[in-house]
């Protein structure tokens, strides 16, 4: 998809090991970028580590801290060019169509914000469920909706949702 698009700047939420940010780097132009979110420390260390193991550490910056802290953070460079081509959601599920909310003020028209996990195991069609997968249905409702993209759910592992910006 990064390629696809011909992606420059992208952002991931949620680093955990790294391996996504990794994938993605790999994908972008060498001019390209990605920025990367992770609220714990330990993951933060651990990918940092990874970058670097995979010589990448010059073109992922990890943004250590609370998701929606940095977000504001890039909403506020958003409009002197620090923009994104592609956002990759896969943080805390909860929080999911928060993110949403912040990343489409920070992505380039006909850029691409893609969402991971947005089956939840077959959750998401029950009612009696647990904080994350609420989150992921009312996330999946927003993006049905909103006229600012076009969304399609694509029903590979867990579910991918990818979401063009108009």
């Amino acid at each position: 998809l990064i390629k696809m698009i011909g992606a420059k700047r992208v952002l991931e939420i949620g680093t955990l090991a790294g391996y996504s940010s990794i994938w993605m780097a790999r994908a972008l132009p060498a001019d390209g970028k990605v920025v990367t979110l992770e609220v714990s420390r330990e993951h933060a260390d651990f990918a940092l580590d990874n970058f670097k193991k995979a010589g990448l550490e010059d073109k992922i910056e990890l943004i250590f801290g609370r998701a929606m802290d940095s977000l504001d953070n890039l909403l506020k460079k958003a409009d002197s060019g620090g923009k994104f081509d592609f956002v990759f959601i896969d943080a805390d599920k909860e929080n999911s169509s928060a993110y949403f909310d912040k990343s489409i003020d920070i992505t380039n028209k006909g850029g691409i914000i893609a969402t991971d996990n947005t089956l939840k195991n077959g959750n998401v069609i029950k009612k009696d469920v647990d904080e994350g997968t609420k989150g992921i249905q009312l996330y999946n409702e927003k993006v049905a909706n909103d006229p600012r993209v076009e969304s399609l759910l694509v029903s590979i592992s867990d579910g991918l949702t990818i979401s063009l910006v108009k």
